[in-house]
């Protein structure tokens, strides 16, 4: 199967339309683990096997732990 690819800007709205800085923030945060994008001239593209893992959320709404592959 072939992999498919989402831009920073489609996984940005996948997750509710959070913002850049969320992203960024996701993808700095090491115990999150959130998926790491191939960077091709500047862009962002993140690679999906099982839609991009599933995220947890605790009451508040902020994602918990790491991401839920399946």
């Amino acid at each position: 199967m072939e992999p498919k690819f989402l831009t920073a800007k489609q996984v940005r709205a996948r997750f509710g339309g959070i913002s850049d800085m969320s992203l960024w923030r996701w993808l700095q945060d090491e115990q999150l683990g959130f998926p790491r994008p191939l960077i091709i001239n500047r862009r962002r593209f993140f690679v999906i096997t099982h839609p991009l893992g599933t995220p947890r959320f605790d009451r508040s709404g902020r994602v918990l732990g790491a991401f839920r592959r399946g």
